[in-house]
């Protein structure tokens, strides 16, 4: 996406969480879903799956 298109989708940054800190991150935003270290966690320990996983919000 250009800068434009993300700024339309008020998407100002990016930026890579460590594991550790998106399951300790305590601030006002959430993640989607609001448990991404226990499926990344799996993700990182086991390969990618053989099928999709579902998460939940």
């Amino acid at each position: 996406m250009s800068d434009d298109e993300l700024a339309a989708e008020n998407i100002v940054g990016f930026r890579w969480w460590r594991l550790s800190a998106i399951a300790d991150h305590c601030g006002p935003g959430v993640f989607p879903p609001r448990d991404l270290a226990t499926p990344s966690a799996a993700l990182i320990a086991g390969g990618v799956p053989a099928r999709p996983v579902p998460l939940g919000l």
